[in-house]
């Protein structure tokens, strides 16, 4: 519940981060624009050359730029948009695994240890395998079993 809370108010944010950036561009593009047309009037000579050509044709460079800057700006929030969105979808699908968490990562299980309980030792032999209990074996005793049943 959470995450659905913190994911709903950064949408409201984004949205409005990408509203000003939209704006931003727009308002370059007219610029350049402009500046486009005023290039194209001076070079078929219909107007004569301004004195501050060279500086709106900078300006209009600067703008370009900043356009492309701006595309790039974009393209990075969305990328990182979807990022998010991917890790989230991750968290929400959670795939559970003996109890665990398990998020596409291979789990290596732990082999169990041997251990021998007439012994009491481990990693030498299991009770199963013990060479005591085959002494016992070998002499087994009738009173003790008279006794459990």
């Amino acid at each position: 519940m959470l995450i659905s809370y913190d994911n709903d108010l950064s949408k409201p944010i984004e949205f409005f981060n990408k509203r000003i950036l939209l704006r931003k561009r727009s308002v370059l593009e007219n610029k350049i624009v402009d500046l486009q047309v005023e290039l194209a009037a001076l070079k078929n000579g219909k107007v004569e050359p301004d004195e501050n050509y060279e500086q709106l044709k900078n300006e209009k460079e600067a703008l370009e730029q900043q356009v492309n800057f701006m595309n790039s700006v974009i393209v990075d929030m969305q990328h990182k948009n979807d990022d998010l969105r991917s890790r989230l979808d991750i968290l929400e699908t959670e795939v559970i695994f003996d109890g665990h968490l398990q998020l596409g990562m291979p789990q290596h299980r732990v082999n169990s240890r041997l251990f021998c309980d007439i012994c009491n030792i481990f990693d030498i032999h299991d009770t199963e395998d013990c060479p005591k209990q085959r002494n016992v074996r070998r002499t087994p005793s009738y009173s003790s079993q008279e006794s459990e049943f």
